[in-house]
């Protein structure tokens, strides 16, 4: 199979970079008293069960998958323990060091996805109360789970307003700008999830016929993305940008963190790659913080 390419590469690589995490700085510019630190401890037993799934951890095409479900265990576990309770805190030191102690790597083996993420201290927030998050009355498919997650970090003078990571392992190239503040809605309908009203990403091909196209148009937004997993444990990925025009792309990662287009002859995927094509809307809460 064919190396990553065009869209479903770039949100497999874009949407990892969201994860991030939190510090009492943060908090108090964000005029948030009430929140629940998450503990490394419970960062690791996630991380520990996506592992038992046998994709590879370390793969950057693999990283949206990790981190989606990843922060649905913790809000699992939180919500069990607190329906009702306030959002979730995630602290950068402790999502870093659980994914090095998950993968078994050192710093110095850090994926770049991780270390960027980690040197610019990004903070996270999720708010896991359904009803919070979809106007209930005005979506006909409600989801099963639901997500509100915001990520930045603080003005700095020695930090900008965004960065931007290339991965150099796809075909093309990609070029991923992060601004200092994303949001995003993360929906779980039990045969898919849905990356929604993503704000604050952007990407591009660096190589080939697409980079130099791309050179005269600039970087796209990152719309959507929806993901669903086969019986083998490929990943279907499709996604949406937006520049001067819409893009629309469908890409399958393996487990091993390969991918390509959605092969001919892959009867399995081909259902999945359809069921991500049905429409689906979703009306929302204003945003919870």
């Amino acid at each position: 199979m064919r190396r990553f390419r065009h869209l479903g590469a770039l949100l497999s690589t874009t949407l990892l970079l969201l994860a991030g995490p939190a510090d009492l700085k943060a908090q108090a510019e964000h005029g948030l008293d009430d929140v629940q630190p998450v503990s490394r401890d419970a960062v690791v037993r996630a991380m520990l069960l996506e592992r038992e799934k046998g994709y590879d951890l370390t793969a950057s095409t693999n990283a949206t998958r990790l981190w989606a479900h990843t922060i649905f265990m913790l809000a699992e576990w939180a919500k069990e323990a607190a329906p009702d309770g306030s959002p979730l805190f995630l602290h950068e030191a402790d999502y870093y060091h659980a994914y090095l102690e998950a993968t078994g790597l050192d710093a110095a083996g850090a994926p770049e996805f991780i270390r960027i993420s980690h040197e610019y201290g990004q903070h996270t927030l999720i708010e896991y109360r359904l009803e919070r998050i979809v106007d209930m009355a005005e979506t006909e498919t409600i989801p099963a789970r639901a997500l509100a997650v915001r990520t930045w970090w603080p003005e700095s003078g020695s930090l900008g307003d965004r960065y931007s990571f290339e991965d150099t392992l796809s075909t093309p190239r990609l070029l991923v700008v992060n601004e200092r503040e994303v949001s995003y809605r993360l929906l779980d309908f039990g045969d898919q999830m849905l990356f929604d009203r993503i704000e604050g990403i952007r990407g591009r091909p660096t190589s080939g016929v697409l980079g130099v196209l791309f050179e005269v148009l600039g970087t796209g937004r990152i719309v959507w993305s929806r993901m669903a997993v086969s019986d083998d444990g490929s990943l279907v990925v499709r996604a949406k940008a937006k520049k001067l025009v819409s893009k629309t792309s469908t890409a399958v990662v393996e487990r091993d963190g390969t991918g390509g287009d959605v092969p001919d002859d892959r009867t399995d995927l081909r259902v999945v790659a359809e069921r991500l094509e049905r429409p689906l809307e979703v009306a929302y809460q204003p945003w919870p913080f």
